[in-house]
């Protein structure tokens, strides 16, 4: 009988730690959204600058390949990180003061950031950034092993964007 229970237990441990691993391996986009006081125009100017270090905690300098392609479908930036790596990053489904991503290859995945706006009532932008790596293995991984440095990266870069964002609208 003694057995037989722990035999159960141990089952029951075992499921659970699968839908554990389960839930971390799931496809799971991050996101964050801050409303900013200003329009979309004011936050789609700071993203066409391209001085993405600004408000990017992250990013140490960045650079379009082609200065004639600079925010368009296709174009192409190199990103160095404050870590010294360096990756390039394409850019896609870019609609002039609504939305953009990139995508940069890793190793095994693709990451995959989106960027959107919308006006809200008021006269005031939502601020959407999310933040995904593609691929059941590798990408499950990379969501798995840089989890919280994302959310906390997204929650700081996003309130960068909206206080320089409003910091513009109040120095025009």
């Amino acid at each position: 009988m003694l057995i037989k229970r722990l035999a159960s237990i141990l089952v029951v441990a075992i499921s659970n730690q699968n839908q554990q691993l389960a839930t971390a391996f799931r496809p799971r986009m991050q996101t964050v959204s801050v409303v900013a006081l200003c329009p979309p125009e004011k936050v789609w100017g700071i993203y066409r600058q391209q001085h993405w270090e600004q408000w990017d905690h992250d990013i140490k300098t960045m650079k379009p390949l082609d200065e004639a392609a600079r925010f368009v479908a296709g174009a192409q930036l190199s990103i160095e990180m404050k870590d010294g790596k360096t990756h390039v990053a394409t850019l896609r489904d870019v609609v002039e003061n609504k939305c953009f991503t990139y995508t940069a290859p890793l190793p095994g995945s693709t990451m995959v950031a989106t960027h959107t706006l919308e006006q809200v009532e008021g006269g005031g932008t939502r601020i959407t950034h999310s933040f995904d790596f593609t691929g059941i293995v590798m990408g499950g991984l990379f969501r798995w092993l840089t989890r919280d440095y994302v959310e906390n990266g997204l929650n700081t870069n996003t309130a960068a964007l909206k206080a320089m964002s409003e910091a513009e609208v109040n120095s025009s």
